[in-house]
């Protein structure tokens, strides 16, 4: 809530350091990056009730290094309704992991793990929304939908579009012949 001038020429950069914080709703303002120090499995965001929106991102912020946790109850993790960017992040216990909505909404995501947890939707993405995900691999979840991709629905064409250049998604071990498979 203090940062009230960033631009497209003034961005900031919050350093969040090892730990574990637990948070109401955060809105990220336009122009302004949350990078945890370190990798993210030192630094544990969670939302402090549930039925919110742990952190919804302003046009061009970037979220990185960290790890979201939501509560059973209707958590989304991460939301943006513009141009956003998130990078290194392990997502665990959010009904929605990821959701992107909205006629601008733009999401650039790159190295997501989802891990231990339970999910209605891993990514959702709705209306002319789109998204460009790197690198995402979910383990040992329980999940419903995995990712979502809606249209609007008073058209017949998907508007939504996605990409996802690599995925590994390993839910429990499985037997192949005689040998158990891990990932």
């Amino acid at each position: 809530d203090s940062i009230t001038d960033s631009s497209t020429s003034n961005r900031y950069t919050i350093l969040i350091y090892p730990g574990t914080y637990t948070e109401n709703a955060m809105v990220i303002p336009d122009y302004v990056s949350l990078t945890a120090v370190g990798n993210f499995e030192n630094t544990l965001i969670e939302a402090s009730t549930a039925s919110t929106t742990l952190i919804t991102a302003g046009h061009d912020s970037m979220v990185q290094n960290v790890q979201l946790k939501g509560t059973l109850g209707g958590v989304v993790c991460y939301q943006t309704n513009d141009v956003s960017y998130i990078q290194d992040m392990e997502l665990r216990d959010c009904d929605t992991g990821i959701y992107v909505t909205g006629v601008s909404a733009q999401l650039k995501a790159r190295n997501i793990l989802v891990h231990n947890g339970t999910f209605t939707d891993v990514i959702k993405i709705d209306g002319a929304a789109t998204a460009h995900i790197t690198d995402i691999e979910i383990h040992d979840g329980t999940i419903t939908n995995g990712i979502s991709v809606r249209s609007e629905e008073h058209t017949s064409e998907l508007q939504s579009h996605s990409f996802i250049s690599y995925a590994v998604f390993c839910l429990k071990k499985k037997t192949i012949g005689r040998a158990p498979v891990w990932c």
